[in-house]
């Protein structure tokens, strides 16, 4: 019987193995993939460009962005691409949808205001109008959700070029994160609140960079000539992004500890925008 229940233990505490959600060209035009058990499965397959992915955190959904009727919008698939929603609906783009840790909720990137990217939250299932999180007279746009989701990081133009920032929800108090003459973008923080990978060419060209946001502590994590960008946090010692390779970009893991780097070749070229859904 002790054998018994600590099998049952085990098989109860195991998870099922992650899919990792990207965007490729790979079929001509920019379509959302799933990448799970060594299977790849296009999940938004129309004539239009789709991009964008994020899958829910307790449900089989898909969010992503999709220009089918002649302009960005969001839509929601489900994990097999089935059962096609749209979700907004406006003459104004609006992309870069990014579920709240809880599934409850969504912020993404519109327009719609003033015609210029301002950051947006919604709940989900939409009811009434979205909430407007950001004003400023320059594009605000990346956004990325703390794990504890309070606060949102994102990249903003107001002060005239790229710089990270941080939107604290209930407060609604905004902190600046990076403040260098180059461009700093694509913020991600990490799964335990305490660093944050983002991107800038502060040397030169697009690597990654990590940040301690206790102590400020910042170091280069990337010394590729070519453009690394869109990184994720795959595990607390790996990180995913998209990288240039030759005249194409690929989805490359890093091991922070050693440095080491591994296309993930399984995925092809034209990938970008890799999503961890587990």
């Amino acid at each position: 019987m002790r054998v018994f229940l600590l099998l049952l233990l085990g098989l109860c505490s195991c998870q099922p193995e992650p899919s990792l959600l990207f965007s490729t060209a790979r079929d001509g035009n920019w379509e959302v993939y799933r990448w799970q058990s060594a299977a790849l499965l296009n999940l938004s397959a129309y004539p239009a460009i789709d991009r964008d992915p994020d899958g829910h955190p307790h449900h089989p959904w898909v969010v992503f962005t999709s220009s089918r009727d002649n302009n960005p919008n969001l839509y929601v698939v489900d994990r097999d691409g089935n059962n096609l929603t749209r979700v907004t609906d406006s003459p104004y783009p609006e992309r870069q949808p990014r579920w709240s840790p809880d599934g409850r909720q969504l912020v993404y990137v519109s327009e719609v205001a003033d015609k210029d990217e301002e950051l947006y939250l919604t709940a989900y299932p939409i009811t009434g109008e979205p909430q407007r999180l950001t004003k400023s007279p320059q594009p605000d746009y990346e956004p990325a959700w703390a794990a504890d989701g309070q606060s949102l990081f994102f990249t903003s133009e107001r002060d005239g070029n790229g710089e990270i920032y941080r939107l604290y929800l209930a407060e609604q108090r905004l902190e600046r994160i990076t403040q260098h003459a180059a461009r700093d973008s694509h913020p991600a923080p990490s799964p335990d609140g305490q660093h944050l990978v983002f991107v800038s060419d502060r040397d030169g060209d697009p690597e990654l960079y990590h940040l301690t946001l206790a102590t400020g502590a910042l170091r280069r994590l990337t010394t590729h000539s070519g453009l690394d960008t869109e990184p994720i946090w795959e595990s607390p010692e790996t990180l995913l992004y998209a990288s240039q390779q030759g005249d194409d970009t690929q989805i490359v893991r890093l091991d922070l500890k050693t440095g080491a780097t591994t296309p993930l070749t399984e995925l092809g070229k034209a990938a970008r925008q890799p999503r961890l859904w587990r």
